[in-house]
């Protein structure tokens, strides 16, 4: 079993002599969802939730030619800064469709914590029952969370694993994905959560060095 340490080391290796290039693709690929975002939040009116929900759905794939466009670089491919823009929209529908699917199955933990927070605004107007209503909503908002993260990380390699695969859908990267964390996820248990914990800005190699834990 690698450590962290070293699936950290190899992944910087893969990207030796291209941290400018891996720097330019992850700074553009910023500007663009601060602009997105920017837009989203100075549209006012009717039509701003609809803006909104557009805006976000654009950033689907540019998030997917991202990863198609890091994965490529640790492959010794060539690829140009702007790349992932092309990458993500001629593969629009696979990202949109996987992003769509695990949303679905992560809503139930989201549910609960909505429920939860109605909850607590319902305690602080019974007095009577103020505490036990209290506790239940802190006890599901706390169940639903570590849910949600067990969800998140069980779906973490969906997207390089979709991308790999040109002809696989979504639903089989997914369980191709939950297998593989019930595989390995018990071997290491850091693992993922230490590498997904990180920001791209910290180190850029993490989202590759996951994919090449799981890939061994």
């Amino acid at each position: 079993i690698m450590r962290i340490r070293e699936l950290k080391n190899e992944a910087q290796a893969k990207l030796s002599g291209k941290w400018t290039l891996a720097v330019e693709i992850n700074f553009l690929h910023l500007i663009i969802t601060l602009v997105l975002s920017y837009v989203a939040n100075a549209v006012q009116g009717a039509v701003a939730s609809i803006i909104a929900l557009i805006l976000g759905i654009i950033t689907i794939p540019l998030s997917y030619g991202l990863s198609a466009s890091m994965l490529k670089l640790s492959r010794d491919e060539v690829v140009g800064v702007t790349d992932f823009i092309t990458i993500g929209f001629k593969n629009f529908k696979r990202a949109f469709f996987l992003s769509l699917s695990i949303f679905v199955r992560v809503l139930v933990p989201i549910i609960l914590m909505i429920f939860a927070g109605v909850l607590t605004i319902v305690g602080a107007f019974a007095e009577s029952a103020s505490g036990i209503i209290s506790l239940v909503a802190l006890l599901l908002v706390v169940g639903s969370i570590i849910w949600m993260m067990y969800k998140i990380l069980s779906y973490a390699l969906c997207t390089y694993l979709l991308i790999d695969d040109e002809n696989a859908k979504s639903k089989d990267v997914i369980k191709r994905s939950k297998l593989l964390k019930q595989r390995k996820f018990l071997q290491e248990k850091r693992l993922q959560i230490d590498l997904l914990l990180n920001t791209i800005a910290e180190d850029l190699s993490s989202p590759i060095a996951l994919h090449n834990w799981f890939d061994k």
